[in-house]
């Protein structure tokens, strides 16, 4: 799992257990990506907010920007487009944009034909550090987030870096939220760089970043090669304040809350009741490193009837039974099955739920 520098690119690759490996090149001006699987025919799908790539294609489709490219509608439109794309010839998706973007892409791809290549070109930090690599693709249900998926992984991801500089200040804190996940769960080392250092680390340019985009992708390459399709319990440590985030999300209706803000009270949540649970007291931490990239930690009253009802829709329950990733110890996450309704609702109380 060591990246290899050459020039201005650093490459991290991903091994899939029994599967072949692909690249995560992260860098500078990258330019267009190379190394496309040849002989085929490229379909681009791209946030409407973007000029797209310039890449040879036989069909371009704008997406909405956000959770709205997850939609069943923006679903029917990209297979509509593949169809009429597809004379035969073996044909690769492309796409270009944030999370959202890079879901509802690898989601098609793996749904149409049961499964053809895709090749992602994140241009959001959330998106270069979470969405892009480990091949979970999902749409959203009205109801519930990510209901709708299936496992595929990327044959490559291109993430320059500069295009992060056109990024807006609230976007780029939100993905800095899945930076500071990473290191709750994985890198004591890559936390404190993040305490130290918050206006390095929402600089483009600066290697302070560049070091935390290599490092979170590590870390998750490193889970997925233990747990690709989450069966043994090592892949949930990513969902750490994402159960509570998903239902801050749900109650949003995917609007007006990023997907960063919500994981960032969602770890508030999961920190307080880990203390409860596991005796490992993070959250003056937490909050301090957060507070530190102006996300939030509390809740805006949204109400906790709502946030229970949207958890219980969550797809990691088992059994009608809340699962939450906790923190046992720094670097240390732990699943544990059976979270009390009680003690989540005290804690929704206590961030300033309704």
């Amino acid at each position: 799992m060591n990246p290899t520098r050459r020039g201005n690119a650093t490459k991290v690759l991903v091994p899939i257990p029994g599967k072949r490996r692909y690249s995560v090149t992260i860098g500078y001006r990258l330019g267009n990506p190379g190394l496309l699987p040849p002989g085929r025919r490229t379909v681009l799908l791209y946030d409407r907010r973007l000029t797209p790539p310039n890449l040879r294609t036989v069909a371009r489709l704008a997406l909405p920007s956000g959770e709205a490219a997850k939609s069943f509608a923006s679903y029917k439109k990209i297979m509509n487009t593949l169809i009429e794309a597809d004379t035969g010839h073996p044909l690769l998706v492309v796409g270009y944009g944030g999370g959202a973007t890079c879901d509802a892409a690898g989601f098609a791809a793996g749904t149409y034909r049961r499964g053809i290549p895709f090749f992602l070109i994140p241009t959001t930090l959330l998106a270069m550090v979470d969405a892009s690599v480990g091949g979970k693709t999902a749409i959203n249900h009205p109801r519930a987030k990510n209901m709708i998926g299936v496992f595929h992984q990327p044959c490559g991801v291109w993430a320059d870096l500069l295009s992060l500089e056109t990024l807006p200040a609230r976007q780029m804190r939100s993905g800095m939220a899945e930076v500071i996940k990473h290191g709750f769960i994985a890198s004591p080392d890559l936390l404190e760089r993040l305490r130290r250092h918050p206006a390095d680390h929402l600089d483009p340019r600066s290697p302070f970043l560049w070091k935390a985009v290599e490092e979170s992708v590590r870390i998750k390459a490193a889970v997925v090669k233990a747990d690709e399709r989450e069966t043994r319990g090592k892949r949930e440590f990513l969902n750490f304040g994402h159960t509570i985030g998903h239902a801050i999300e749900a109650v949003h209706r995917f609007r007006g809350v990023t997907h960063g803000e919500a994981v960032a009270i969602g770890m508030a949540a999961a920190a307080r009741i880990g203390r409860h649970l596991l005796g490992y007291d993070a959250v003056d931490l937490l909050e301090e490193i957060l507070s530190a990239y102006r996300l939030p930690t509390r809740l805006s009253g949204e109400p906790i009837s709502d946030l229970v009802f949207a958890m219980k829709k969550d797809k990691k329950r088992r059994t009608g039974r809340t699962r939450m990733t906790l923190l046992a110890g720094p670097g240390n996450p732990r699943v544990v099955d059976a979270v009390p309704l009680r003690l989540v609702k005290s804690v929704l109380k206590e961030l300033g739920g309704g």
